[in-house]
């Protein structure tokens, strides 16, 4: 690809101003969480509620994901940026126990961690599974959910660009700087495999 054409994606693609999620798992007493984009709606049947959510493979709470079978999905709600700095500032790896800790936490039906505090909380199985190369794209079964009484604004990632300080800033762009290497190779290698088994 040019780098012409990447320069015009990238442009595009500002456009796109995702919801920032939190995702939890648990296993055993070991509770993690992360910060997630890739998450969507799939389903408009309202007794076969479903989502969609995609997990890159180096983050900790991918291998809790894969262990339990189970997860939950919260909307942050905008009175919460400290949430994105406790969850996406530091890797569930370097915490002994409970990357949760000092957060309103509960259990629904599948004994995943539910923050009380998101704007909405889903509770979910995993029904389906696709290896992207980078990340995993689970299906998801909806067990039960909580969310807030009222109407309360999610917090989106301009919101996030606009109001986190610049110390914190700084250090999630070189994150994700990181992490966009890892999921680089990651993407790479599984084209490579994947043209490698259709010839």
């Amino acid at each position: 690809m040019s780098s012409e054409a990447i320069q015009r994606i990238q442009q595009a693609t500002n456009h796109v101003d995702p919801q920032l999620w939190v995702v939890t798992a648990k296993q055993g007493t070991h509770c993690g969480g992360m910060i997630a984009t890739f998450v969507t709606k799939a389903s408009i049947v309202t007794d076969c509620p479903r989502f969609l959510v995609g997990i890159a493979k180096q983050h900790h709470t991918w291998g809790l994901i894969e262990a339990s079978g189970a997860l939950g999905l919260h909307l942050i709600p905008q009175t919460h940026l400290d949430w994105v700095v406790q969850l996406g500032g530091r890797s569930g790896r370097d915490i002994p126990d409970d990357k949760l800790e000092g957060l309103s936490v509960t259990t629904l039906a599948t004994g995943s961690p539910i923050l009380t505090e998101a704007v909405a909380g889903f509770d979910c199985r995993i029904e389906s599974r696709l290896d992207t190369g980078d990340r995993t794209v689970y299906l998801l079964d909806v067990q039960d959910a909580i969310s807030t009484q009222g109407p309360q604004a999610a917090l989106r990632f301009s919101d996030l660009i606009a109001r986190l300080p610049d110390e914190e800033s700084s250090r999630l762009a070189e994150l994700y700087a990181r992490d966009q290497e890892v999921d680089r190779r990651a993407i790479v290698e599984w084209r490579a495999d994947y043209l490698e088994a259709q010839s």
